[in-house]
């Protein structure tokens, strides 16, 4: 692994929320490191296809990086757009049961209003 993709893999995973390219960017910058942001999308999408990461599309918003690769869903606030991680124990065993095939992995958004949004 290059020095850069340990550098950007470091941010995402000291991180205590899920990140865009452009504030993986911005953190580089902040921190003195020379990148480009097209080299941060490229390492990004290294690192996502290597496993190291997980990238998470929602539609309407710019994709971010999340630290955590084992299964897991996402709750994510309509109002401000916030994703929290959830973990749902043993949920891909119930899709296998309920699809009758074998499943290798799972992407679940689940849309709600936060608590502070609903303030």
């Amino acid at each position: 692994m290059s020095k850069l993709s340990t550098e950007l893999l470091q941010i995402i995973n000291q991180s205590h929320r899920h990140m865009t390219a452009e504030e993986v960017f911005l953190l580089c910058k902040e921190r003195g490191i020379k990148i480009s942001l097209a080299s941060v999308y490229r390492i990004l999408g290294k690192l996502t296809e290597e496993g190291s990461i997980r990238k998470i599309s929602v539609v309407g918003q710019t994709e971010m990086f999340d630290k955590s690769i084992s299964d897991h869903a996402h709750l994510i606030c309509t109002c401000c757009g916030d994703i929290k991680d959830v973990f749902i124990d043993e949920f891909k065993e119930e899709l296998e049961k309920i699809t009758g095939v074998p499943v290798d992995s799972y992407d679940l958004n689940i849309r709600y209003r936060c608590e502070k949004c609903r303030r």
